[in-house]
């Protein structure tokens, strides 16, 4: 069995990435699911929710044992658009755990994994927040984790690390990397200035009003666990 300090997962599009380059200026070498190396300290990982052998990105969780396990959340009205671009073999990963149908309207089959793969991490975690909140738990955060609550390194960086313009998501991918495992920031005004050029950053919405009127059992029961997660 190899033993890690931390696993942090949660639904997709929920901030691993970011949480894992924030751990990273933190001091902790935290890897994310997009990684082939698991950190020397664990991981971040929305795939490791569920027990799997391998998953689609980055090791599975078979032979691995974490000191703590949290469970990141982000606001359903957020993720479940996002998880709308979800691709193919994510997609058969995550039927083996949670039902899913490709008869289902995708925002529909989006609004229930929300849910289900919420519940898997739940299922498994030592602590869960939202990441919305960070900046007002981040003392506690840090010292669930022993590291110096080092409040520049929320500033330093940024929370649309996620989002990568088209016209340039290759090179886009790869300088945010290349800069942000090497703690260095020369890159991040560039990454800025591309986004701005691709011109297609709007990402795609979604309203309570517009989940009610595709399935109204499911819009409560998003609510329902939005609310339980402390959302309003």
């Amino acid at each position: 069995m190899d033993h890690k300090q931390l696993l942090v997962t949660g639904c997709g599009r929920s901030g691993t990435k970011y949480i894992s380059l924030l751990l990273r200026m933190l001091g902790k070498d935290i890897s994310h699911e997009s990684g082939e190396v698991l950190g020397k300290d664990g991981i971040a990982s929305w795939y490791l929710a569920a027990d799997c052998d391998r998953a689609p990105f980055g090791p599975g969780s078979r032979g691995l044992a974490f000191e703590h396990i949290f469970h990141q959340v982000r606001h359903p009205l957020k993720v479940i658009p996002s998880m709308e671009d979800f691709r193919k073999d994510s997609w058969e990963f995550l039927s083996q755990w949670v039902a899913v149908s490709d008869d289902e309207p995708l925002t529909l089959r989006c609004a229930k994994l929300w849910c289900d793969w919420n519940e898997l991490a739940e299922s498994k975690s030592t602590w869960r927040y939202r990441i919305e909140a960070l900046p007002e738990i981040f003392e506690e955060f840090c010292a669930r984790l022993n590291v110096p609550a080092d409040r520049s390194a929320l500033q330093r960086v940024p929370t649309n690390i996620n989002v990568r313009p088209k016209r340039f998501e290759n090179l886009s991918w790869h300088l945010e990397m290349y800069n942000y495992e090497r703690r260095s920031w020369h890159g991040t005004k560039l990454r800025q200035l591309l986004l701005a050029l691709s011109g297609d950053q709007k990402r795609p919405s979604l309203t309570w009003a517009q989940l009610k009127a595709l399935d109204s059992q499911v819009y409560q029961r998003v609510r329902e666990k939005a609310y339980f997660y402390g959302y309003e």
